[in-house]
């Protein structure tokens, strides 16, 4: 008796396994026709695209061997890992225009600001001004004239940094104030003899000294 319910039991383990294994390939089936359902789904669309990029190609007078088709796709594959370096790269560019954009952002409002302020302060409006100045120097005067007046200014500025030299300005100083101190009433007409007697004495003759270096240095200049 117990011989026959262990028989029955392992019998009906046997049902439950087959109805598991009949249900995965019916499952399976199931799949396989919706594959190829797929499939076929595809090769119509795949028809049309095809027959639709031929009579384009055909109105544009070009036409393509099926074996370029294979070639690309060889080429395809045969450069994944290019493929792979070109978008690890873009993704590379992209994370740093993220990370770049608020530096640029605080960037550009800072610039802008800064311009506000050269607005304000009118620095514009004198290029503006500079530009009508020199369109009016360039209507009225030849390329030889500005060629002229450049030499020139720079000639004058020369001039300029030569007279503004320390030496020459405490010149120039002790002079005006020399001459600012002689009263009018205080001075004294001279005669020929006394000038002859004043230049012998060691200030006039100092004078004179400086007076004909400086006369020698010009002419040698």
């Amino acid at each position: 008796m117990e011989t026959n319910i262990n028989v029955q039991e392992q019998i009906s383990e046997l049902n439950k396994k087959m109805d598991l294994m009949l249900g995965y390939v019916n499952e399976q089936r199931l799949k396989f026709e919706m594959v190829e359902d797929m499939v076929a789904d595809l090769s119509i669309i795949g028809k049309d695209v095809y027959d639709t990029s031929v009579v384009a190609l055909e109105k544009q007078c070009c036409s393509i061997h099926p074996d370029e088709f294979r070639l690309l796709f060889v080429k395809l594959l045969t450069n994944v890992k290019t493929f792979n370096a070109m978008l690890n790269t873009l993704e590379s560019v992209n994370d740093f225009v993220k990370d770049a954009a608020p530096i640029a952002n605080e960037v550009i409002i800072d610039f802008t600001k800064k311009l506000y302020e050269f607005e304000q302060k009118g620095y514009f409006s004198l290029l503006k001004e500079f530009g009508k100045q020199a369109d009016k120097i360039v209507s009225n005067y030849k390329s030889e004239d500005i060629k002229d007046f450049a030499d020139r200014f720079i000639l004058t500025m020369n001039v300029v940094n030569n007279i503004t030299q320390p030496e020459i300005m405490n010149f120039i100083n002790n002079a005006a104030i020399a001459a600012r101190n002689i009263d009018d009433k205080q001075i004294k007409k001279y005669s020929f003899w006394k000038l002859l007697k004043d230049m012998r004495s060691p200030q006039m003759r100092k004078a004179m000294g400086f007076t004909m270096q400086l006369v020698k240095n010009v002419v040698k200049n």
